[in-house]
């Protein structure tokens, strides 16, 4: 057999002409030191709880990296496909690798404590458990959803390395020309260096980020104000530039946006900067105030309870006519436009509670997007981290489409035990009120509707017509135009001690001392 002149296979011979041609793939590998500067939240295999052994995976990292390259860079494409093509090309599929390889180091033991504590200003009667409360780092209303989890974990620091490794474009031969979408590392790297920017500066790691719980910060990509940038509204509008990224802003989308959520061309940003915790807790605070509006009364000044008394039919006496007066019989669901689901659990009196009757009020309810189980808030509150320990407060809202049809739902209520005849009661009477609810369509209308009744949460700025948006009314609200400017006294949020007592008992316990001697 002449081996000179033997006919090699197809691919052999690519490899062959690949390492005569002294072709390889070059790589490139980048490190970036990250650390978490708020408290953190879940992210571990188990959905909710946090791996203590692994707190931080590099699979979870380059989800958020795809979704923050879809938010920036990838805000310049109107269609889909268009879009996917160009995260294939970077991030990989289940048919193509990935030239993006990432991992995570630390040498770094993790900070982890329990973020529930015993309050001691509470009595505990006998056979009770004792009252557990949030640590005082916590602003309660981020955190709420863990309210039942006394034993809920949390990682308070960690310093990690976050390695890219980018590897060049190779063509094979079944690509086409325009498959070489990055050619060299360069173009791969500015790619996602704009998801890392903008994942460690309005993003983080774990769960409740968009209320700014496991927020980050890194050198290379969080802001400095200097010779540079001149504030830190001037830091964003530079940044645009430098990452090339082709934003737009809500007024220019026109409430339509693309099918995916992207970074808007303006954010709210206070003009100061001042401890990260007292940062992030007064912005939280200001949310809470808007979502939970009452105006001086006892009862809310939004419309979705009455809403739901008139879709339920059922509303005990005192709330059956609407507040105020002047409501008359809306049907509005305007804070669904903030994040789904909502749950509705009315408070009401033990005896009442056990009715099933419509002289009682409706059942536990949550409302949900057509056809789905959640909708991300839009919304990031949330401190944007200058250092470990200084930040300033931002609220950025991601440009979305608008909601189209919500659904009512009634959720299983934990009951005593009863009787057949009282089972018998319960079932056909929510079975009358499930009828009620599928007898109405919630809608556009319902959503983004224009309520003129008097202490509306939907007119707190200065516009002389209300919005129609609860998103618009909250972000020109005259709350959020003094928290940009107004600068605040810095006194430090108490940290706790070691005997878990809270300031205010040690302090009221030395003024008694003082007084005593």
């Amino acid at each position: 057999m002449d081996y000179k002149n033997r006919i090699l296979p197809p691919k052999l011979k690519d490899v062959k002409e690949n390492l005569i041609s002294g072709r390889k793939q070059s790589k490139e590998k980048k490190p970036y030191e990250i650390k978490i500067v708020t408290p953190m939240f879940g992210g571990g295999n188990e959905p909710g709880e946090l791996d203590e052994t692994f707190p931080v995976r590099s699979s979870s990292i380059r989800g958020h990296l795809r979704f923050w390259w879809r938010a920036t860079r990838g805000a310049a494409f109107q269609d889909v496909k268009e879009l996917r093509r160009h995260e294939v090309a970077i991030f990989g599929d289940t048919h193509s690798p990935s030239r993006v390889k990432i991992w995570v180091e630390s040498r770094h033991k993790p900070e982890i404590t329990d973020a529930r504590e015993i309050d001691k200003n509470k009595q505990v009667r006998p056979g009770k458990e004792p009252a557990y409360r949030f640590k005082n780092f916590l602003p309660l209303y981020a955190v709420f959803p863990y309210t039942s989890n006394n034993k809920v974990r949390t990682l308070r620091k960690l310093t990690f390395t976050l390695y890219v490794q980018y590897s060049d474009y190779i063509p094979t031969a079944k690509d086409k020309v325009q498959d070489n979408l990055f050619p060299d590392i360069e173009a791969l790297k500015k790619e996602v260096e704009a998801a890392l920017w903008a994942w460690i500066n309005f993003g983080g790691i774990g769960n409740r980020t968009r209320r700014g719980c496991g927020s980050l910060f890194s050198e290379s990509f969080s802001p400095k104000l200097g010779e540079k940038y001149a504030s830190y509204t001037d830091w964003y509008e530079k940044k645009q530039l430098e990452y090339g990224l082709k934003l737009l802003s809500c007024e220019e989308i026109g409430g339509l946006g693309q099918g995916w959520p992207t970074l808007p061309k303006e954010i709210h940003i206070q003009t100061y900067d001042r401890d990260l915790t007292l940062a992030w807790k007064k912005v939280i605070e200001i949310y809470k105030n808007f979502r939970a509006f009452k105006a001086g009364y006892k009862r809310s000044m939004w419309p979705e309870a009455d809403s739901l008394r008139l879709i339920t039919g059922m509303a005990e006496g005192r709330h059956k006519d609407p507040l105020p007066e002047d409501k008359g019989k809306c049907i509005a669901f305007p804070r669904a436009e903030m994040g789904l689901p909502i749950i509705f659990e009315f408070k009401q009196d033990f005896k009442l509670k056990g009715m099933f009757s419509d002289k009682r009020e409706p059942y536990k309810t949550q409302l949900i997007p057509k056809g789905k189980n959640r909708l991300a808030s839009p919304l990031i509150t949330k401190a944007l981290a200058i250092s470990e320990c200084r930040g300033v407060g931002v609220i950025v809202r991601l440009n979305h489409p608008k909601l189209d049809k919500l659904e009512l739902q009634m959720v299983p209520e934990k009951m005593g035990r009863l009787s057949k005849h009282e089972e018998e009661i319960k079932k056909c009477h929510e079975r009358k009120v499930k009828d009620r609810i599928k007898q109405y369509d919630i809608t556009q209308k319902d959503i983004y509707k224009e309520l003129t009744y008097s202490d509306s949460p939907m007119n707190m700025g200065n516009k002389e017509k209300p919005f129609t948006s609860a998103i618009d009314a909250f972000l020109n609200g005259k709350e959020v135009e003094k928290w940009k400017i107004h600068r605040e006294s810095e006194k430090k949020p108490y940290m706790g001690n070691r005997n878990g007592q809270n300031k205010s008992y040690n302090g009221r316990n030395n003024y008694n001392n003082r007084r005593n001697t």
